[in-house]
């Protein structure tokens, strides 16, 4: 008997106009079917008790696609939106055969590319049974195979909100509308942040800008009413007003509101930019409605006054105030445009961070005195911007009395005469960061000579800095044996951090052999050889030293081998107006050769021409910085971090 394998190799070859015609005829049969499955689902739907013996039609009122685009509840137009008489004759029906059916019905119409019709039972489907997943999801596919993608995420999404008490591993429909939805979150989820927990949604709007915060208000009547509502007052306690924002301040009527909205106490921080048009009635409502504020910023208070007839700020701890040119030192105190004398002296208190540029006139003549004590005050920032003729010394001793737990000063002043002021801050003796600057002077060292002593007061008696960790300045000269006196106590408790060293400037009119160039800063060098290897020093400062340069190697130049003797050092400043490009990177790569630096903070006019540096620097991990280390109260953090 002939096998079939053989029966199979006589039999021609299926034609092309053969396999077409069999695939037409299959075509037709599947058509014929669900025909007849489309036929059958519409019986068993006419079977449902809740047709009540009668053919049950659709409701043609529903357009969800239209509810979604503007915005509206998917749910509630299923739940609730019937004009015509489908509505008054038949109810809701959750018949799980009822939905069933209608679901492979439009599985049918899918099928046979009857898109629309799927769609029109799927929104049945809705109808029928809108605490249901099974009509969100059948709709939300449709869509999808329609391109409605962002249709298709909310009617997903509207499915799971309606199905929101509905445990998730209890319906495989409802765990399929999560992910189906989760396909599209990342192209349309938006929430609207109001609806996120009030904590959340403060921390959201502090970090909007202050004065952008009233055009919140326009975003819809929602979130008028709910931004100016009591919950979200902190929002508002902030007034901050950008550098960018409008110049002209708001209006008092404007003001009042904003105040009613932070509620009692008003306003906690407010910063006023340079340049912005505030005028007094403004000033004087913010202040005084603001009885909890605890930040106050003005970069400019030409022609304004803080009220000095109240005693309600109790709770002020920072206070920053600038004015015109040279204002503070010509105008009286409490005058518009003054140094706010009474303000200050009412918030003594609470006040603990105090900085001001320009220096009043009756603090140079003694009386502060008769001021109150600023027992918490920690840091004070005072820069002088008054450089006449008739410039005399700041007096410490009265600053030493009124502030006495002061821990930071940072003291700029243009008086030649102001540098032998040192002596007398031993007197704050809970200093730990002093900060120097002297624009103008004559070039000696402080401590270097009787002149600078106090009678009856030998220089022993000045070291009273047991807790200073950082003194800091690229322009006041310290004779060796002052510093050693000054800081012993500091260096025995291992409290000192950072020290500056600026050497003696040069005096070409000096015949003496001993005072060549060179020698001068060799000399000042060799005085500090008692400061050599403090362990505990991690940053230094070396500014306008002139070495000599006649130097056979690295072990001949004085300055690497003094900062090879600290252990712990890390960080350097370093610049001098004596030394060109050239010299002073020979000078940099011999101390990095021998020291241990992570940062170097050098003046931007040498690291122009300086690649040989920064490569050298680079290969040994060392980072070359512009400019000078915050530390100089140059950088935009003001008070100075100082570890525990």
């Amino acid at each position: 008997m002939a096998s079939s394998g053989a029966i199979e190799a006589f039999e021609p070859a299926p034609t092309t106009i053969g396999l077409v015609e069999f695939a037409r005829q299959a075509h037709e049969e599947a058509i014929e079917e669900h025909e007849q499955a489309l036929e059958i689902f519409a019986r068993a739907m006419s079977s449902c008790p809740c047709a009540k013996g009668v053919e049950r039609r659709k409701c043609t009122c529903k357009n969800f696609e239209k509810v979604a685009a503007e915005g509206g509840s998917i749910f509630r137009e299923a739940l609730y939106t019937c004009h015509c008489d489908v509505g008054r004759t038949f109810s809701k029906c959750d018949n799980v055969y009822h939905i069933q059916a209608l679901d492979l019905q439009t599985s049918s119409f899918e099928a046979v590319g009857k898109l629309d019709h799927a769609a029109s039972n799927a929104e049945w489907m809705l109808e029928l049974a809108p605490r249901l997943p099974d009509g969100y999801l059948r709709l939300g596919n449709i869509a999808r195979l329609q391109k409605k993608d962002e249709y298709a995420w909310k009617v997903y999404t509207a499915g799971i909100e309606a199905n929101e008490e509905t445990a998730l591993d209890s319906s495989p429909k409802l765990q399929q509308l999560y992910i189906a939805r989760k396909l599209l979150n990342r192209r349309f989820f938006k929430l609207d942040p109001l609806c996120l927990p009030a904590e959340l949604v403060t921390r959201i709007f502090m970090f909007v800008d202050f004065s952008s915060l009233p055009v919140c208000l326009r975003v819809c009547k929602k979130w008028a009413s709910i931004l100016r509502s009591p919950l979200y007052g902190t929002i508002w306690r902030d007034m901050i007003f950008p550098d960018e924002s409008t110049k002209w301040a708001p209006r008092v009527d404007e003001l009042k509101s904003i105040l009613s909205w932070a509620g009692n106490g008003g306003a906690r921080q407010i910063r006023i930019p340079a340049g912005m048009h505030f005028r007094q009635p403004q000033l004087t409502l913010l202040l005084e409605e603001s009885s909890s504020l605890e930040h106050l910023e003005i970069l400019c208070l030409s022609g304004l006054s803080l009220p000095s007839d109240a005693k309600i700020w109790t709770r002020l701890r920072h206070v920053s105030i600038k004015s015109s040119r040279s204002a503070f030192y010509n105008i009286p105190v409490d005058f518009p445009g003054a140094f706010p004398h009474t303000f200050l002296n009412n918030a003594a208190s609470s006040l603990e961070h105090l900085r001001f540029k320009g220096i009043p006139h009756h603090w140079f003549h003694l009386l502060i005195l008769n001021t109150p004590m600023f027992l918490k005050l920690k840091t004070l920032r005072i820069s002088d911007d008054y450089d006449g003729n008739d410039v005399i010394p700041l007096p410490i001793l009265p600053l030493a009395m009124t502030f006495p737990n002061l821990e930071q000063l940072w003291l700029a002043t243009y008086a030649e005469t102001s540098r032998p002021t040192l002596r007398l801050m031993s007197g704050l003796k809970s200093l730990q960061y002093i900060s120097l600057e002297v624009e103008e002077g004559d070039g000696t060292c402080i401590f270097s000579g009787s002149n600078d002593l106090i009678p009856d007061r030998t220089l022993e008696q000045y070291s009273e800095f047991q807790n200073l960790r950082a003194f800091e300045t690229r322009t006041m000269c310290i004779s060796p044996e002052g510093a050693r006196t000054l800081l012993s106590k500091a260096i025995e408790s291992e409290e000192l951090t950072s020290f500056s060293i600026v050497f003696p400037e040069i005096d070409t009119d000096d015949e003496e052999p001993f005072t060549d160039n060179g020698d001068i800063s060799i000399l000042h060098l060799k005085g500090y050889e008692w400061f050599r290897g403090t362990s505990s020093i991690h940053t230094l400062g070396c500014h306008d030293f002139h070495f000599p340069n006649d130097t056979q190697n690295d072990e001949d130049l004085p300055l690497p081998q003094f900062l090879a003797s600290f252990p712990n050092l890390r960080t350097l400043s370093i610049g001098s107006i004596f030394y060109e490009d050239e010299q002073f990177t020979d000078l940099v790569i011999a101390i990095l050769r021998v020291t241990h630096l992570k940062t170097i903070y050098i003046p931007v006019e040498y690291l122009c021409e300086m690649g040989q540096l920064r490569q050298v620097a680079r290969a040994q991990g060392v980072q070359l910085v512009d400019g000078y280390p915050p530390l100089f109260g140059y950088g935009p953090q003001w008070p100075i971090p100082l570890k525990d």
